[in-house]
């Protein structure tokens, strides 16, 4: 089926009410009125026990269309082929859903046989294919419920379906997985002919983000080894470690504690494009199979190989059910059409490739794990041959550190040569510390420590064996001198939640070490932007010196990441990077003409829904901290929704792009700082050069999750169809007046594959291919289609 075909039918979110259908009204609402909504509702005014049916519609839920039309309820029979889904309502205390599927495979893209799986966990098999209205029927209770179909070759679509009934009425809304209009085809946008560079940053390479960049899909996941398949109790990964029964380079397991069997978890989780047919493969001594898959999924080929057939999104994880003396020397999952590939040597898909190929750079934050790898060593980061690139020495703090961990340098090097772009790396902030990253009590109790050791950390020769051998993959990969290498510091040196905390305050201890004086010559008692800017230069003078042990001559553009809302965070990095180059007596003029200044871009988020009525006649102010208040605005907010939700986009819109007010992340405001920044690296020979992150940040309005613990539906589905109708336009908007305030910055598109629009990030551009706003709006900046 294709999509686009029904786009008028789920353009909108407008709600259709019918009174009083009968098979002749219905079938003309299908035919000749075809409905504009994804979200569909049905009233029956009077409870005299008549039928109320649902209307035509369709929802593009992936990987398959699902359909919905009218019928008079009772009737019975099979139904056309090529109309997949039917729902039909009655009045009463409970409604009762007939569900039939069609068998023109060629209109819904899907195969027989069907099971609908209820919420609740029943489930009801077509056989064969169909349910009729007498042997099929569900009844459920008012409330929301989840309905999967799953058809013959294991493609799942999926509907949220709310049930609302009273002695007067009966309700039912219908809400799509995602919205087709986030698949509806768009018309190229001419490229953008301003002077400007675009940058990707991919996604964390792990196996529920639908990017999976890797052949070996086992380079994406952390090296978790439990002894049931929910690592819930038992034996677990700490204590392998503990037990030294982990291989120190490939992190493999060596033997099994406790009996039983190991469960590599996570493998395959819910990656939207991981159906089809897989292999396992391994070296030395062990028994594997995979968990999850019936037997007849999977079949054994030799002792140390399987294939497999992976259908949907359920878990999917490698089980160890024996190793032997001789060990497990290698362990790898990959597509099967991925095999030739993979036997020469391959690290990437040519799916990521190319898409990471139409940019001019990548930014390998992610990949690398930075702020979050903590390396302190060379050796510390991983190899070829260590069998987990997704390790973080964050877990250290949890009492058991990966010994290898980040991004393989060859791996890194490979992934700009593959395809064809300039890299943007990540050196590691914590170089040369011995004790500092172990200290218990974590990241809170290391900044007096790490002060202490700061002129042994900047003496150790940890640095120079660091950049000799990123310097030897560097010329090993056949990188050009001529193409520019962007190199900075770990990253978000100033962010204290979560992971990130850990890096900002190894910045801090490095800052206080240095014992800065402010301006008034008195001696400072902070520090993570002033060691951020002291790191950015011990980097930049131990890169400069491995070049030249190399007789290497590298383009290399030195970035200091700041904060977009604190233009200060430039200023103090600067004034320490400039401090500790003059220090180590090397000119500063000469890193400064190699430097950029470096933020993000982030429009949309918060601030804008909690602004929306601050001008107008019915202000509302938002005070979190006021419940009567955040109510008053979230129901203000659905009364728009209800009552003219084209009308709400608009005023949205307006607000993000023409509002002259500088309201958090709205164009005026994404310009002002842009500026402010820019200005404070004038002052130091410098300027803005460099997006490290950017696009929209408008997920759905956080005040009122984080006061009221959830959104409700019609919000949610507002925001969708909002994203779906607006994100595209409004990007092209933002960063178009970026390129004219700015001739020659790198604009930044960060995370690219992921599910849109209804996705938790809403960075995200869509699945591989996927015609979305977003992606064509980027398109508009891409270097090649």
């Amino acid at each position: 089926m294709n999509a686009s075909s029904f786009a008028p039918v789920i353009a909108g979110i407008l709600s259709l009410v019918l009174v009083g259908c009968s098979s002749e009204s219905t079938a003309s609402a299908a035919s000749d009125s075809q409905p504009t909504a994804a979200q569909q509702r049905v009233q029956s005014p009077q409870n005299d026990g008549g039928a109320v049916s649902v209307v035509a519609g369709e929802a593009d839920t992936a990987p398959w269309a699902v359909r919905w039309f009218a019928r008079k309820s009772g009737s019975k029979g099979l139904l056309p082929a090529g109309l997949p889904l039917q729902i039909s309502l009655s009045t009463g205390e409970a409604a009762s859903f007939d569900i039939s599927v069609g068998a023109d495979d060629a209109a819904t893209g899907a195969t027989p046989p069907f099971v609908f799986a209820w919420s609740g966990g029943s489930a009801v098999a077509a056989s064969p294919p169909y349910v009729t209205a007498d042997d099929g029927a569900i009844s459920l209770p008012a409330g929301l419920h989840s309905i999967s179909i799953t058809d013959g070759s294991g493609q799942t679509a999926n509907l949220r379906v709310r049930v609302r009934s009273d002695t007067s009425q009966a309700l039912i809304d219908i809400t799509p997985q995602k919205s087709a209009a986030a698949t509806t085809p768009i018309a190229p946008m001419a490229p953008h002919t301003g002077s400007y560079k675009l940058q990707a940053g991919p996604w964390f390479p792990t196996p529920w983000n639908a990017e999976m960049p890797f052949i070996n899909v086992l380079h994406a996941t952390e090296t978790y080894l439990c002894a049931q398949s929910d690592c819930k109790a038992g034996v677990r990964t700490d204590d392998y470690y503990e037990a030294g029964a982990v291989d120190p380079v490939t992190l493999l397991p060596q033997r099994i504690l406790g009996g039983g069997a190991i469960h590599m978890q996570p493998l395959l989780t819910s990656a939207s494009d991981s159906s089809g047919d897989w292999v396992v493969t391994w070296e030395g001594d062990a028994d594997i199979t995979i968990h999850g898959l019936s037997r007849s999924a999977q079949r054994r080929i030799n002792n140390n190989r399987i294939e497999f057939k992976r259908r949907g999104r359920g878990l999917t994880q490698v089980k160890i059910t024996h190793i032997g003396k001789e060990g497990l020397k290698s362990l790898a999952v990959y597509r099967k059409s991925d095999e030739a590939a993979y036997n020469a040597g391959k690290i990437y898909t040519d799916e990521f490739l190319a898409m990471i190929g139409k940019n001019h750079i990548v930014r390998s934050m992610d990949l690398q794990y930075a702020y979050r790898a903590l390396e302190t060593s060379i050796d510390d980061v991983a190899t070829m041959e260590t069998l987990n690139w997704g390790n973080m020495a964050w877990n250290a703090i949890r009492g058991w550190p990966h010994p290898k961990r980040s991004l393989p340098l060859k791996a890194l090097f490979e992934l700009a040569v593959a395809a064809d772009v300039e890299l943007w790396a990540h050196g590691p902030i914590a170089l040369g510390s011995q004790t500092s990253v172990r200290v218990a009590g974590g990241p809170d109790a290391w900044v007096p420590v790490i002060a202490g050791e700061k002129d042994a950390i900047w003496q150790s020769n940890e640095w120079a064996r660091y950049y000799d051998a990123f310097v030897a993959e560097l010329i090993a990969s056949g990188y050009p001198e001529d193409r520019t290498l962007y190199l900075t510091v770990s990253n978000e040196i100033w962010n204290f939640s979560g992971a990130f905390k850990a890096a900002t305050q190894y910045a801090a201890g490095i800052g206080r070490g240095v014992k800065p004086k402010g301006r008034d010559g008195k001696p400072l008692n902070y520090g993570h932007r002033i060691g951020y800017g002291a790191l950015t230069a011990k980097t930049a003078i131990e890169f400069d010196a491995a070049l030249k042990r190399a007789g290497r001559n590298q383009n290399v553009i030195f970035v200091v990441e700041a904060q977009a809302a604190n233009p200060s965070t430039t200023a103090d990095a600067l004034r320490h990077y400039k401090a500790e180059i003059e220090r180590q007596s090397k000119d500063w003029n000469a890193y400064a003409a190699r430097s950029t200044v470096a933020v993000a871009s982030y429009w949309g988020g918060t601030q804008i829904w909690e602004n929306l009525y601050r001008n107008d006649a019915q202000r509302i102010i938002p005070n979190w901290s006021n419940k009567a208040t955040m109510q008053a605005l979230r129901d203000r907010y659905e009364v728009e929704i209800r009552r003219d939700p084209a009308a709400l986009m608009d005023r949205l819109e307006d607000a993000m792009v023409n509002n002259r007010q500088a309201v958090v992340a709205n164009k005026t405001w994404v310009l002002q700082k842009l500026k402010a920044h820019d200005a404070e690296a004038r002052k130091f020979g410098m300027r803005l050069g460099a997006l490290y992150e950017g696009g929209p940040h408008d997920d759905e309005p956080r005040p009122f999750w984080r006061m009221f613990g959830q959104n409700t539906d019609r919000v949610l589905q507002f925001h969708r169809e909002f994203g779906a109708a607006k994100w595209g336009q409004v990007n092209n908007i933002v960063n178009d007046a970026i390129i004219e305030a700015f001739p020659g910055i790198i604009l930044a598109n960060y995370g690219t594959v992921g599910r849109y629009p209804e996705n938790k990030q809403p960075w995200f551009d869509g699945l591989y291919g996927q015609n979305t706003p977003m992606q064509q709006s980027w398109a508009r900046y891409h270097r090649r289609p």
